[in-house]
């Protein structure tokens, strides 16, 4: 089967498929970015309002398939907004995508750290970050002892240590 001729001038204005895909990826990656800031350095970035509910749906989807879907969405509603001023604005709060990953090590680290010492490392967490919930923090650093075993203390699969986990993460660390 013969491939029909391109037009030189018809290729050169629209982007090819593989441009279009890439393009995509990057604005969910975009929107992955912006999920993972705290609702406080949220606030500061110029976000439609349609963008502001795409986010908070997303908080109370658990589905790893309905996530991916619902930020394929989001990236579609990101690319009607101003896109260099999303990402100036990132650049300023210090959100590059990079930082995630260093983040979630640190908060794993810090866990851990709570959950192995005593309670000295969570009095002075307290009076760093003075909006934590204190009951809860110690009721989450205790249930995550009581159930890592002795010898797989620093193991954050646990339930109870994971939940300790989440309570940091959203406490916009």
């Amino acid at each position: 089967m013969k491939q029909p001729e391109k037009n030189a001038e018809t290729s050169d204005l629209l982007p090819s498929k593989s441009e279009i895909k890439r393009e995509a990826h990057k604005l969910q990656e975009l929107g992955k970015n912006i999920f993972a800031l705290s609702n406080k350095q949220r606030a500061q970035l110029p976000l439609t309002a349609e963008l502001v509910n795409a986010f908070e749906e997303a908080k109370r989807i658990s589905s790893k398939e309905a996530l991916r879907r619902h930020f394929q969405y989001i990236g579609k509603l990101i690319r009607n907004t101003d896109i260099a001023a999303l990402e100036n604005a990132l650049g300023k709060l210090g959100a590059a995508p990079k930082d995630k990953s260093r983040k979630i090590l640190t908060l794993e680290t810090l866990a851990q750290k709570l959950i192995e010492e005593d309670i000295n490392l969570s009095e002075v967490f307290i009076e760093q970050h003075p909006g934590t919930d204190r009951k809860k923090l110690r009721q989450l650093i205790r249930n995550a002892k009581k159930q890592a075993k002795p010898d797989e203390k620093t193991n954050l699969k646990a339930h109870a240590a994971h939940k300790l986990f989440e309570y940091l993460k959203q406490q916009g660390l």
